[in-house]
């Protein structure tokens, strides 16, 4: 039963974690709650590494340096199997 235990230390610590970021669930964080390293000295927030898009960007041509609308585009609902670029 050893991985019961640290199944209830990682629960444990996400409530811990979720009650000092002031949240009442772990549902609540958002990427700005979340502070990633990026190299040995610089941080980012992670807004930064992870924004939002807006409502209905992926049906719209717009500018995009993330790269969602080459993905979205390349996606298909009927199959997951891997895309032939």
């Amino acid at each position: 039963m050893e991985g019961g235990w640290i199944h209830a230390g990682t629960l444990f610590a996400l409530a811990e974690i979720t009650g000092a970021a002031g949240l009442s669930h772990p549902s609540e964080f958002l990427p700005h709650h979340l502070i990633m390293r990026e190299s040995d000295r610089d941080m980012v927030t992670g807004e930064e590494v992870y924004p939002y898009l807006p409502e209905g960007f992926l049906l719209r041509d717009e500018e995009d340096k993330f790269g969602y609308l080459d993905r979205w585009k390349r996606s298909r609902a009927n199959d997951f199997a891997p895309f032939d670029v």
